[in-house]
């Protein structure tokens, strides 16, 4: 385990005062020559990540890295990225993150291991309006030998943010072993999201709903974005200035759907729609089984008449009842996994 190097890349850029000239030559140099060419335009083919972007969701935020997480953006406010910065460190973050990631890859079979992982945690823009109010703050996502995490570091989202990287780290490895790349069925993303809730669970056994961990906020976030909204000089989160490619505007996000477990009687509808539809490959769809009506008609998507979240619940339930290990079944197919 090893900290990538880009994100104390990162950190230093966003305490800088240096003209964004300066900060995009540096950034240039640094952060994007590590990028293979092509790399961008396969990770947006990349299947699961276009499920994500279809609900504006999870790790989405982490992929695009907005304005570079909003260092060229026009509203950051210098003195907010620092507080952000200090608060990780305060925390131990890193160094927390890391001895989960570590027990989680302790956890999976030798063969399916990468040989080594990055670790990213970089605070979040506070005025990306998607990550802040659709993604309470947090968008982590893994992948081949690198896990990261975008975070504004409040104490709810500081001890959600190790099931996050755990639940990404799971996702990265099985996507690996199962060349995701290539196919990924509505099937494909219950193994993988149903596996990675396990491990969570396994890890965490303290959390009453593992596979929300990484999508639903703290209940004391709408506190957490009036203090965000302090560190800007502005009376509500509503005032300030959004994150928007060279200009500053102010617009309201609706609220996203509360996350719960689902009822006995909502659990088998819902288990019904998810397995009718489970050869289903466009990512709107996928997505819109795994988020839940609500979410998926927010972005203009067919819905599948389902409740928040109800695919990663249905995932969940279908690897319990598989009775599957899920550092050995991480690399295992679809139809073992799903029983």
């Amino acid at each position: 385990m090893v900290a990538d190097p880009i994100a104390a890349e990162l950190a230093a850029l966003l305490r800088s005062a240096a003209h964004p000239r300066a900060r995009l030559a540096r950034v240039e140099a640094t952060v994007l020559t590590a990028r293979e060419p092509g790399a961008m335009r396969a990770a947006k083919a990349f299947p699961p990540f276009q499920a994500m972007e279809a609900a504006m969701r999870d790790g989405y935020d982490w992929r695009v890295a907005q304005q570079m997480f909003g260092l060229f953006s026009p509203s950051r406010k210098i003195r907010a990225s620092a507080w952000a910065l200090d608060e990780l460190a305060a925390a131990g973050a890193e160094a927390q993150a890391a001895a989960a990631l570590a027990r989680a890859a302790a956890t999976v079979d030798p063969g399916l291991r990468p040989g080594g992982l990055r670790l990213a945690i970089v605070p979040a823009d506070p005025s990306n309006r998607n990550l802040m109010v659709r993604n309470g703050g947090l968008s982590a996502l893994g992948e081949a030998g690198r896990v990261g995490a975008t975070v504004w570091p409040s104490a709810g989202n500081l001890g959600r943010l190790g099931p996050a990287l755990v639940r990404a780290f799971a996702l990265g490895v099985r996507w690996a072993a199962t060349g995701a790349a290539k196919r990924y069925t509505l099937a494909d993303a219950l193994a993988a999201e149903g596996l990675a809730a396990a491990l969570v669970a396994e890890l965490f056994p303290a959390l009453p709903a593992p596979w929300l961990a990484a999508h639903v906020a703290p209940a004391e976030w709408p506190a957490d974005l009036r203090a965000v909204a302090a560190l800007y000089g502005a009376g509500d989160y509503s005032r300030v200035p959004a994150n928007s490619y060279g200009r500053s505007e102010w617009r309201a996000l609706p609220d996203p759907p509360a996350g719960a477990p689902l009822d006995a009687e909502e659990l088998a509808y819902a288990e019904e729609v998810v397995g009718a539809a489970s050869a289903a490959d466009d990512p709107r769809a996928i997505a819109a089984h795994l988020f839940g009506d609500a979410i998926i008609a927010e972005q203009g998507h067919p819905q599948a008449g389902l409740p928040p979240y109800a695919g990663f619940e249905v995932a969940y339930r279908l690897v319990l009842r598989a009775g599957v290990r899920p550092g050995a079944a991480l690399g295992a197919p679809t139809a073992a996994v799903l029983g």
